[in-house]
C-alpha cells in the first residue's frame, strides 16, 4: 500500500534565501524600465487602436512595439499620435503587422534554479512564465517580471497520481481539508501578488476532481486566467473554470517530456500545425537547455509564420496582458483630440 505524504505547506527559509537571491538573480538580467503612468495610458490607447499591441523583449530592456491589425494606415496613424505624446522610453522599435495564429510558450517550473531567465528573456519573444510558490528564486524572479510588464503564472504544485512525486512545499491534496487547501492558494497568491493567472503543477490525481477544483477557484479572483495543465485526459480544471466564466485556457502541447532535441522540435512542430489549423496553440515547456536551443531554432525558422503572445491572449474569454492591466476607460480615435 502506498503511503500518502503531505508535504508541509509554506517553506520559512525558501522564503527567506528568496529575498537574499534578489540581487544575485538580477545581476545577469536587463535592468527594469522606468514606465510612467503616462506611458502606461498611452499604450492603453493604442490597444484600442489596433486589433492587438505586443510587447516584445529585445534582451537588454527595451522594448519592440508590434502592431497586430488589418488597418495598418490607421496603426501608422495612431503610432504617429503617440510619438507625438512622448512614447515609452523602453520602446526603440514598431512592426505592424496583419494577424497570423497565435502561439503560447509557457515555461513551467520556473523557481527551481537560476540561470535560464535571461536566455529565455533573450529570444525576443512573450514567453509566459510559470513560478512555483515558496523556492529559492521564485521572490526574485516575480520581482524583475512584474517590473518589465512580463506575463507569469502561479505554477500551483498539485497532487499527482504518484504521491512520491510530491518533493515540493505547498501541494494540495485530497486529504486536506477545505480551509487547508484554500489557504495553501491564498499563500500562493500573496507572495505572487503580480501573477495574471494560475496552472496546475502535476495535479493528475487531483484535477480530476470536480467539487475540489472548485474549492481552489473559490479564493482565486475572478479576472485571473485558469491554464488547465491537462496532466490527466480527465482534468475538470477548465471546465469548472469554464463554467464560473472565469478567463480559461488549456495546454495543447507537451514539449520535453521526451527531453531530446529532435523530440521537442517536432513537439514545436506539432505546436505550429494547430495552430494554423485552429488559430491558436499553448505549448508548455520546462527550462531545460535543450528546449531553450530548440526553440530559439524554431523562432528563427518558423517564427514569421506565427505571433507568440502571452497566455491572456489565448484565454477564453479574452484577458489583458499584464502591461495593459487596470486601463483607464479610454478609446481611439476620441483620445487623439485630447
Amino acid at each position: 500500500m502506498v503511503t500518502r505524504r503531505t508535504i508541509p505547506f509554506g517553506s520559512i527559509l525558501g522564503l527567506l534565501l528568496s529575498i537574499l537571491s534578489v540581487e544575485s538573480a538580477q545581476a545577469t538580467l536587463p535592468p527594469a524600465p522606468n514606465t510612467a503612468a503616462a506611458e502606461h495610458r498611452l499604450l492603453c490607447a493604442l490597444e484600442s487602436a489596433v486589433d492587438r499591441v505586443d510587447l516584445l523583449p529585445d534582451g537588454s530592456g527595451d522594448m519592440t512595439l508590434r502592431l497586430i491589425t488589418e488597418n495598418p494606415v490607421e496603426a501608422i496613424r495612431a503610432w504617429q499620435w503617440l510619438t507625438a505624446k512622448g512614447a515609452p522610453k523602453r520602446m526603440t522599435r514598431i512592426k505592424v503587422e496583419r494577424p497570423r495564429p497565435m502561439i503560447t510558450i509557457v515555461m513551467d517550473d520556473l523557481g527551481l534554479a537560476p540561470g535560464l531567465l535571461p536566455e529565455l528573456w533573450s529570444l525576443g519573444q512573450p514567453i509566459t512564465y510559470a513560478l512555483i510558490p515558496h523556492l529559492q528564486y521564485t521572490f526574485s524572479y516575480s520581482r524583475w517580471l512584474a517590473d518589465h510588464g512580463a506575463s507569469f503564472l502561479i505554477h500551483l504544485p498539485m497532487e499527482p497520481e504518484e504521491a512520491d512525486l510530491m518533493t515540493l512545499p505547498g501541494y494540495i491534496t485530497e486529504e486536506q481539508r477545505t480551509l487547508e487547501r484554500q489557504g495553501i492558494v491564498r499563500a500562493a497568491l500573496a507572495v505572487l501578488p503580480g501573477a495574471i493567472g494560475l496552472n496546475n503543477h502535476m495535479g493528475s490525481r487531483i484535477t480530476q476532481n470536480a467539487g475540489l477544483m472548485e474549492e481552489v477557484l473559490d479564493v482565486i479572483p475572478p479576472d485571473l486566467v485558469i491554464l488547465d495543465s491537462r496532466t490527466s485526459e480527465n482534468s475538470a480544471l477548465e471546465r469548472i473554470a469554464q463554467a464560473k466564466g472565469r478567463p480559461t485556457a488549456a495546454r495543447t502541447v507537451f514539449l520535453d517530456n521526451d527531453m531530446n532535441q529532435e523530440t521537442i522540435t517536432e513537439q514545436l512542430m506539432e505546436t505550429l500545425q494547430v495552430a494554423k489549423k485552429t488559430g491558436r496553440a499553448v505549448a508548455i515547456g520546462h527550462p531545460h537547455k535543450e528546449t531553450l536551443t530548440a526553440l530559439r531554432a524554431f523562432i528563427r525558422s518558423y517564427g514569421h509564420e506565427v505571433h507568440f503572445v502571452p497566455i491572456e491572449r489565448l484565454a477564453t474569454p479574452a484577458a489583458k496582458p499584464a502591461f495593459l492591466k487596470n486601463c483607464p476607460k479610454i478609446s481611439w480615435p476620441a483620445v487623439a483630440t485630447e
